[in-house]
């Protein structure tokens, strides 16, 4: 008579092969897809939601990719308004935040639009609207390194940029 541990043994076995290779499965999947966007942040930008790890085609991680591109123009916005309230007086700086805080105020109801054109199949206006986070990251950068000595926003602008050129090189994929 066998024992009921010897037969649990092949059970976890298998079940731990399971996720080992469902794992890897999904890495595959990820850093293929994001070998044909030539991308060299797109896996990156992905492993920062587990989501698109359960992700099974290149529309559910571009549905991802915007998400996530939404939430550094959120975190960007909210971080450049909180640095313009800290160096409001110091000028140029507190007028140049201003300025940064205007231009990602702009983009956030066109990453907005993005998602509702993405999500009713318009991919060629995903990517127009969601170009606008890319040229928010883009122009306070350029209004903040060509005016002041200091770049208070730099990282908030590269990580906007980046996350939003990997939402649109996936959405690319599409068309």
């Amino acid at each position: 008579m066998a024992r009921p541990t010897s037969a649990v043994f092949p059970l976890a076995a298998v079940v731990l092969v399971s996720i080992v290779v469902s794992v890897a499965g999904d890495a595959r999947f990820i850093f293929s897809t994001c070998k044909l966007t030539k991308n060299p942040n797109c896996v990156k930008t992905l492993a920062t939601d587990p989501r698109s790890t359960k992700a099974t085609t290149v529309r559910e991680l571009a549905d991802v990719a915007l998400d996530i591109a939404a939430a550094a123009v959120k975190d960007g916005s909210a971080s450049i308004n909180d640095k313009h309230q800290r160096y409001a007086k110091a000028e140029p700086l507190g007028t140049l935040l201003l300025g940064c805080t205007w231009i990602y105020d702009r983009a956030a109801p066109e990453v907005a639009a993005a998602s509702i054109a993405f999500r009713s199949g318009g991919y060629r206006d995903a990517v127009m609207h969601q170009m606008a986070a890319h040229y928010a990251g883009v122009m306070c950068d350029e209004l903040i390194t060509r005016n002041s000595k200091v770049s208070v926003v730099a990282d908030d602008n590269k990580k906007t940029i980046e996350r939003s050129d990997v939402a649109v090189d996936l959405i690319q994929l599409l068309y």
